[in-house]
């Protein structure tokens, strides 16, 4: 899955094996039979989970999914602005701040 190179049409043969180790294992008594069920519905979601990365890996971003994802942090940026435009004099150093993701010019200086 690492190198991109797995499929929906091949099968994990390791959790196949798993799953026909439990499924062939004769259960005495029903604390066996519960450990059972749980083994198999544990190996269940692992191969749901695997089959959920392999579909989610072969998906592919558009132009239009992009354009969408950078309008929102447009707009997330605007309004971080507007709720800190309150004081005229320090909107600048805040909008440069949020803009940058820090403050590289140090503390602000309220003497000015």
């Amino acid at each position: 899955m690492a190198e991109q190179r797995a499929t929906l049409s091949a099968l994990p043969t390791s959790l196949i094996e798993a799953m026909q180790t439990a499924l062939a294992v004769t259960r005495a008594d029903e604390g066996q039979r519960t450990a059972q069920r749980e083994v198999i519905s544990a190996l269940e979601s692992a191969m749901e989970a695997r089959r959920q990365r392999i579909v989610i890996s072969q998906s592919t971003l558009t132009t239009v999914k992009w354009a969408g994802l950078l309008l929102q942090a447009l707009c997330a940026l605007i309004a971080i602005a507007l709720v800190h435009s309150d004081q005229p004099y320090y909107q600048p150093h805040r909008t440069r701040a949020v803009c940058h993701g820090h403050c590289p010019f140090g503390p602000v200086d309220r003497r000015l």
